[in-house]
């Protein structure tokens, strides 16, 4: 049971972590997270700051440390907007 609450601890604090990052991405920026695989499942293998999302990485791999094929990338961002309609 012990070891049970252990897990549980750090699946939470590992939420957290990832929570504060995008919290701390600078306005106006992307923060991105890579993954060695195609599911978004941790680890994150890198993250990185991105001004837009517009890539060619032809047959190269996204960034150091990440596979050239089957890796998957998380985009997210925080944006404050006015009162109106949006589709999205």
């Amino acid at each position: 049971m012990r070891r049970y609450y252990m897990v549980l601890l750090l699946v939470v604090l590992g939420l957290l972590a990832g929570m504060l990052n995008v919290a701390q991405a600078q306005q106006g920026t992307w923060y991105a997270q890579f993954y060695n695989n195609r599911y978004l499942v941790e680890p994150i293998v890198r993250s990185r700051q991105d001004r837009s999302i517009n890539f060619d990485w032809g047959a190269g791999s996204p960034v150091d440390g990440v596979n050239a094929d089957g890796f998957s990338v998380r985009w997210t961002r925080t944006v404050t907007l006015g009162g109106g309609t949006y589709q999205i």
